[in-house]
C-alpha cells in the first residue's frame, strides 16, 4: 500500500529546497516528445530514468505491477503537478511496466542506473526520490533495504553518503516537528 500523504511531505520539502527543479524543466520536453520514454533532452532523459527507478521501487514483484502503475500516476501528480500531460504520464507508466515485465527487475535497474550515474547530483536526487517512494510504502523493511542497497550500488553512491541521503529523506517524510 502506498501512503501518498507521506510522499507529499517529501515532495513539498524537496520543492522548497529546489531539488525538483530538473523535473520541472524536463516536464516540457517530456510533454513535447513523440515518445515520452525517449525525450530528446539529456536532462529529460535523466528525469525519465529517475521516474523509472521510482516505478521499479513501487513494483517489487510482477504481481505488483498493476498497482504500481496506479501508484506511479499518483506520484507523478504530486511531483510534477498539472504541468505533465496526463496522457504522457500514462504512457510512461505503461512503458515502464512493459519494460519491467519484458526484461526483469535486475536489467531495468542496471539500465536506469547507467543513465543516472553520469551526473552525481542527479543520481543522488534520484536515490532520494526512490527512498521516499520506498518509505511511503508498506514494503517489508528487509526488501526495501535490499532494493535501496542495489540501487545505491548501481549508482555508485557509497555507504556513508547513502546514510546521509536516507536521513534527509526520513526527516522529510516525517514532516516538520
Amino acid at each position: 500500500m502506498f501512503a501518498i500523504e507521506r510522499f507529499q511531505r517529501f515532495a513539498s520539502a524537496a520543492r522548497e529546497a529546489r531539488e525538483l527543479a530538473a523535473f520541472a524543466r524536463a516536464t516540457r520536453a517530456i510533454n513535447q516528445a513523440e515518445d515520452p520514454l525517449a525525450p530528446e533532452s539529456g536532462e529529460a532523459e535523466r528525469v525519465v530514468a529517475a521516474l523509472e527507478a521510482m516505478f521499479i521501487m513501487l513494483a517489487p514483484s510482477a504481481e505488483a505491477i498493476d498497482q504500481a502503475e496506479s501508484d506511479f500516476r499518483e506520484v507523478l501528480g504530486v511531483m510534477m503537478g498539472p504541468e505533465l500531460d496526463e496522457e504522457q504520464g500514462e504512457d510512461l507508466a505503461e512503458g515502464f511496466a512493459e519494460a519491467l515485465e519484458d526484461e526483469g527487475l535486475e536489467i531495468r535497474l542496471k539500465t536506469v542506473a547507467e543513465a543516472l550515474r553520469r551526473e552525481r547530483p542527479f543520481a543522488e536526487q534520484a536515490f532520494k526520490l526512490c527512498a521516499a517512494v520506498v518509505g511511503s510504502t508498506s514494503m517489508d523493511p528487509s526488501d526495501a533495504d535490499g532494493f535501496l542497497t542495489d540501487l545505491a550500488e548501481e549508482l555508485d553512491v557509497d555507504d556513508e553518503r547513502v546514510e546521509v541521503l536516507l536521513a534527509e529523506v526520513e526527516a522529510a517524510l516525517r514532516g516538520p516537528e
